[in-house]
């Protein structure tokens, strides 16, 4: 969903993320294109709060330490700023319950966060590589990593069932999903399981008329994230639940990557409960 923010658990990601936020600020600076591919879109990010959140003070502090320019919008502020979110929309286990009683959310803004066509990231990126003499090859698949006497001396490649051979004294494995595979096959398991992971989201067009602009948000009460692309007239949905982020994939090159009917039908449902104006 390509979403730059601050905002994380622990303060080294939260540090990181602020580094990285400087980046992509600076996009143009750091890979030196004349005509970058990539934009930096500075949305704002709102994250949605209980009331008796006990951990927004700890929150706010870590922001003051990093540098993190953020606040907690005041009702006024939230109803001129956003005025199509339902700031007062029951929680989802009390509307199951059938009790649809007011309950206001606290809303913290980060003002600096964005985000960035990944596409355009990724391309910009590899451009700037090969500026520098780096070469990508495509579609190329790793069969074997050599070594000799306990060091790396090259690997083997295939692509479209021809074969290469390149020699090297260093092999980065930045593989992700297939990371894990790579390394048994080069005979050094990793200490860390990295397990390949499927996250659901979900895209939805809307061409209702709104009455201002929809933030990227996190929406921690009703489980949720959302952020609208560039257009202005589609959202990217995500679940900010733990258990949603658990279904491991046996094989990264073959998965369901269409997201499931349940799934979609409850982000939208809540969605559209916390913006009613989507109808």
């Amino acid at each position: 969903t390509a979403i730059i923010r601050q905002t994380y658990s622990n303060f080294e990601v939260s540090l990181m993320a602020h580094e990285s936020l400087h980046l992509f600020q600076q996009w143009g600076d750091l890979v030196r294109l004349p005509q970058p591919r990539a934009h930096f879109i500075n949305s704002g990010v709102m994250f949605l709060l209980r009331q008796d959140e006990p951990a927004l003070s700890q929150i706010l502090a870590m922001h003051r330490r990093v540098g993190i320019r953020s606040s907690v919008l005041d009702a006024e502020e939230k109803r001129r700023l956003f005025p199509d979110v339902d700031f007062s929309a029951s929680p989802p286990e009390r509307r199951a319950a059938g009790r649809e009683e007011a309950h206001e959310v606290v809303a913290l803004y980060e003002h600096e966060a964005g985000f960035a066509d990944p596409i355009g990231t990724a391309t910009d990126l590899l451009d700037a590589a090969r500026a520098m003499g780096a070469e990508a090859r495509f579609r190329t698949r790793v069969t074997a990593v050599h070594q000799a006497a306990g060091r790396v001396t090259g690997v083997a490649l295939e692509h479209e069932g021809h074969t290469e051979e390149i020699a090297t004294p260093v092999v980065v494995n930045c593989a992700g999903p297939w990371a894990m595979g790579l390394n048994a096959a080069a005979g050094q398991p990793l200490r860390h399981e990295l397990v390949p992971t499927r996250i659901q989201i979900v895209s939805k067009q809307f061409g209702e008329r709104l009455r201002g602009r929809l933030p990227m948000m996190a929406d921690m009460v009703s489980g949720f994230y959302g952020r609208p692309e560039a257009s202005g007239n589609q959202m990217i949905l995500g679940s900010v639940k733990v258990e949603d982020e658990r279904e491991a994939v046996a094989d990264p090159d073959r998965y369901n990557e269409v997201a499931d009917a349940p799934f979609r039908e409850r982000t939208l449902r809540l969605l559209q409960h916390r913006v009613p104006t989507l109808g």
